[in-house]
């Protein structure tokens, strides 16, 4: 932790605090606390809070992903080859290298983007829940809550994929990396299902695999301040 930087470390907080209040959101939704509406008003704000948590440091990333790929495209990676190294390996491996970084800062843009939707619909979706917008609400805002959970393990499947290709990162970094993608998909797999329980009707079940998903996102945010 002690190689991080200010602001990396307030975004890896900010997972932490925002995943610590989806469990108590999600603990809140069990029946037997949602029945009372002051209870339940507060899990939906806690749900409020944790989602505008994930979407501050998302916002973040994607500035920073976006001004990374701008100034790569701006700036050459490598001088022009002389006529000798003309269809010569220099020049392949020239090739490759630039191709590989392209490629990354492509690969950051997209998941950056993909955690940006997220984050919105977590939000839309915690305020839909709020009482005031009735049964209309709760529908609507379990849907944008799947849809963003669908999209977290979309992106968190394919980082943890892109953990198995050649990499620049050290064995131990990878091995963390590899730790931290595998919880959030877990995570994202825990909301996406206990969404679905609590549509079907089942709102016990529905909130125990939240709190667990909850969990899985706590245990993996906490990766990040070792990382």
């Amino acid at each position: 932790m002690g190689g991080m930087s200010c602001a990396s470390l307030l975004l890896a907080w900010n997972y932490i605090i925002g995943s610590i209040f989806f469990l108590g959101g999600s603990i809140l939704f069990h029946p037997f606390f949602s029945s009372n509406d002051p209870v339940y008003k507060f899990g939906v704000a806690q749900f409020i809070a944790g989602s505008a948590l994930f979407l501050i440091p998302a916002i973040y990333e994607w500035k920073a992903n976006f001004h990374a790929l701008s100034v790569y495209e701006r700036e050459p990676t490598s001088p022009p080859p002389s006529i000798e190294e003309l269809n010569t390996l220099v020049v392949e491996q020239s090739a490759i290298h630039e191709n590989y970084h392209m490629e990354k800062h492509a690969v950051n843009m997209t998941r950056s983007t993909v955690s940006v939707l997220n984050g919105v619909l977590f939000v839309v979706g915690s305020v839909a829940y709020w009482p005031d917008f009735g049964r209309t609400g709760v529908v609507t805002g379990n849907w944008l809550f799947r849809m963003g959970s669908s999209f977290t393990l979309m992106s968190c499947t394919w980082a943890f994929y892109r953990c198995f290709q050649p990499s620049h990162h050290t064995p131990k970094m990878v091995a963390m990396l590899k730790v931290f993608y595998f919880q959030y998909i877990l995570g994202a797999a825990g909301f996406l299902t206990g969404g679905a329980f609590f549509l079907a009707g089942n709102a016990i079940i529905g909130s125990i695999i939240w709190a667990l998903g909850s969990v899985f996102f706590i245990t993996g945010s906490f990766m990040l301040l070792v990382m």
